[in-house]
């Protein structure tokens, strides 16, 4: 009975710590799985720089509150007297208030010029934004063709391994020179480097993308999938008013120009109103006590004064402030006509691209892929079967691979480009945004 217990117990406590180790292991090698969309959204709400570019607006926020303030008072006070010397007592007693008032709308052309800069902190961190999802999607691309070529070379590993055991077998028997089975073994060599260095560009690449999600290297992090290429030729050549009209309309870096051809201008209106520097207003109570030989005796007086400080802008009119901000009003008009130009050539440079890469990498898809691994099996099994040589099916197993690097090569540039294209077009944004 305690024998029968004992047993039954082992074999629950073997069962618990089976299931133990089985959570421990499902937990210590499952990878958040991230895709495209949610990799973009992660860089936009996680990324470090772009979290501390986004304190530019609150210190543009805080110019404009200062903007729209008032100079402080000032309070004086006077005291003389005559103690050191006679001390007859006689002194003086004063005391002033002072307040600067703006004139010409100074306050108001400042607080214009403010609001111009908090909409340029605003434009700068949009474009931050721009180029964070940029390195985000091209590095989440490259990283997708990396592990599609990965996975090929495995693939290509494994029917390489099951050819040298086959060589391996007709080695024995000699069927085969050795000089076939060292060069099988060297060709299977050759693709597990290849593996290996291309693994070493994959935990490189990976960490690229942590850095720019806000994450760090020791998250775990993994990306499903291949790059899908499936984009309708008619549809790119169908967009280009469209696409040129909204991203003329959301391109920060230019939103930034038109801002700066703002704030010029108000730069300009600002410096004509500090042409009028600040009026002063000012009341002064005063008592003096005099002391006098008889028949005056002694004698105090009070005395109630207002004051106005009128500064006349008679040698200073701000002239150099005001010619300043119109050659910069000039200058940023001039840099938005060439950022238009820009904008406009690399749209349609990177929308030729990708309608040339299209039917390259569906050709490889639909007729020389399948071509080239068809004429690989059947080499191979006409190896197996002594029908043809080593050498042949060295050839059609280098053939293949060829193709399938050029094939994934084209994925490369086309990744590019539609990155290049999102981020000309601002098509990232989606229509919601």
């Amino acid at each position: 009975m305690n024998l029968k217990f004992r047993l039954v117990h082992g074999k629950t406590l073997h069962f618990l710590l089976c299931i133990l180790l089985l959570t421990l292991s499902t937990t210590a090698h499952s990878e958040a799985l991230v895709s495209e969309d949610e990799a973009v959204r992660l860089a936009i709400e996680a990324n470090r720089e772009l979290k501390a570019a986004r304190f530019l607006i609150a210190e543009a926020k805080g110019a404009l509150v200062q903007s729209r303030l008032v100079p402080n008072p000032e309070v004086e006070f006077a005291n003389s007297s005559d103690r050191a010397f006679k001390n007859e007592g006689e002194y003086a007693l004063s005391a002033g208030f002072r307040q600067r008032f703006p004139i010409a709308g100074r306050l108001t052309q400042a607080e214009a010029v403010a609001r111009v800069d908090v909409a340029l902190a605003e434009a700068e961190v949009n474009e931050r934004e721009r180029q964070v999802v940029g390195e985000t999607l091209a590095t989440f691309r490259s990283l997708a063709i990396i592990n599609e070529r990965l996975s090929l070379y495995a693939h290509l590993g494994t029917r390489l391994e099951e050819l040298v055991e086959v060589t391996k077998k007709r080695f024995k028997a000699a069927e085969v020179s050795e000089s076939d089975y060292n060069t099988q073994q060297l060709e299977l060599e050759r693709l597990r480097i290849l593996q290996q260095t291309l693994t070493l560009e994959q935990r490189t690449k990976l960490n690229e993308l942590k850095r720019v999600l806000g994450k760090s290297p020791a998250d775990s992090l993994s990306i499903p999938g291949a790059l899908n290429t499936r984009i309708p030729a008619q549809a790119l050549q169908n967009i280009n008013e469209h696409v040129l009209s909204h991203a003329l309309n959301h391109r920060p870096d230019r939103i930034s120009k038109l801002l700066q051809i703002d704030r010029a201008r108000s730069e300009e209106k600002l410096a004509k109103a500090e042409a009028w520097e600040d009026w002063t207003v000012g009341f002064e109570f005063s008592r003096d006590r005099g002391v006098f030989t008889e028949p005056i005796g002694n004698k105090q007086d009070d005395f109630l004064g207002v004051s106005l400080s009128i500064p006349l802008p008679f040698w200073n009119q701000n002239e150099g402030k005001a010619m300043q901000a119109k050659a910069a009003q000039s200058r940023s008009k001039g840099e938005l006509e060439a950022l238009d130009a820009t904008i406009e050539l690399k749209i349609a440079s990177v929308k030729n691209e990708l309608l040339s890469l299209l039917p390259v990498i569906a050709r490889y898809e639909s007729e020389l892929l399948p071509l080239a691994q068809k004429n690989v099996k059947t080499l191979r099994e006409s190896y197996a079967a002594g029908l043809v040589s080593f050498a042949s099916v060295i050839q059609g197993g280098q053939q293949l691979l060829s193709f399938q690097d050029q094939y994934l090569d084209s994925k490369i540039k086309f990744a590019e480009a539609l990155t290049a294209f999102q981020i000309e077009t601002v098509s990232y944004l989606k229509d919601e945004k």
